[in-house]
């Protein structure tokens, strides 16, 4: 009744508003996507992981083939650091 167009548009928002604090409109239907906290991540497992790559390697191959590369080839970014750890007779490497 209070949709009627004679009833005033300020009467009709508070029926709308006190129709909606009911209880049976206040129930979530497990369909929002926005309810979960997505600050919380569980890590990946090292299972899936290994599918993951596998899938990369099969859907971009050429990619897969630099990565390949980049991490064959030693990083020129870096000064060499000299290894001192002794060796057996005393001498350091």
């Amino acid at each position: 009744a209070f949709m009627h167009a004679e009833v005033e548009e300020g009467v009709r928002r508070v029926a709308i508003q006190q129709l909606f604090k009911q209880p049976v409109f206040n129930v979530m239907d497990g369909l929002d996507v926005y309810i979960d906290d997505y600050s919380i991540f569980e890590p990946i497992a090292a299972s899936e992981l290994a599918g993951l790559s596998h899938a990369r390697s099969m859907l971009f191959p050429e990619q897969t083939a630099e990565v390949k590369a980049e991490a064959e080839q030693p990083s020129t970014d870096l000064p060499a650091i000299a290894d001192n750890t002794p060796r057996a007779d005393g001498e350091a490497t």
